[in-house]
């Protein structure tokens, strides 16, 4: 049974679970969050962004036509205020900054930088806090490119811990999961009011990242 954060007439908002994927994949077997939510809701629901399937936190569900292009249209706008919080490896050294890196598709789902033909994508990030062999950043992505957050931070040589397509995979193979979670959603509804929702599970995975941070920088 999924709790919703939030619900009205147009739209919900959720929590989505680490290795679940937001649509059907290829193995129509496997079930997915949108699959979830429409048999547990009884009603369609339209996809207005994803998270990768083994990232985990806040998702919005648009229930109509009219919102889904709404909501979509707040993405591509640039006007969808979004917050990850993230445990990359290494000590990131600046308690502040921003990725610049343009990416683009370089085969097999995999992105990557590329500066001459690659989309404009750009990451402003805080750092929370550095342990001895790890960090815990609050990132904001102002663009929305696939897999933004997993390359930009790989490119600063700070994978995201338990990233196995961008990171070293024998280093990444003991995390049980990405280490990757949605925080919160804010945007302005049709009629100018300000509405900003934030994940239920993002003291899990804050307790999660302590967790491994710590168990990392015993070993």
């Amino acid at each position: 049974m999924i709790k919703p954060i939030h619900e009205n007439a147009d739209f919900l908002v959720v929590d989505k679970a680490p290795n679940l994927a937001c649509i059907p994949e290829g193995d129509k077997e496997r079930e997915c969050l949108l699959q979830q939510l429409e048999e547990q809701f009884a009603q369609k629901f339209f996809i207005v962004h994803r998270l990768d399937k083994e990232a985990s936190g806040i998702m919005i569900f648009a229930k109509n036509a009219e919102t889904h292009k709404f909501l979509s249209e707040l993405f591509e706008q640039r006007a969808m205020k979004r917050t990850y919080l993230v445990l990359v490896h290494g000590r990131v050294k600046d308690a502040s900054g921003i990725i610049k890196n343009k990416l683009r598709e370089f085969g097999s789902g995999r992105m990557g930088v590329d500066g001459v033909g690659g989309k404009e994508a750009i990451t402003a990030y805080d750092r929370i806090k550095a342990y001895q062999k790890m960090s815990l950043l609050r990132a904001k992505p102002e663009t929305v490119r696939r897999h933004q957050l997993r390359v930009h931070f790989y490119g600063l040589e700070h994978p995201i811990v338990g990233d196995r397509k961008y990171g070293n995979k024998a280093i990444q193979a003991p995390f049980p999961r990405l280490m990757l979670h949605a925080e919160s959603l804010e945007f302005n509804l049709p009629d100018g009011s300000t509405v900003k929702f934030e994940s239920a599970s993002a003291h899990n995975f804050l307790n999660q990242a302590r967790t491994l941070a710590y168990a990392d920088s015993a070993s």
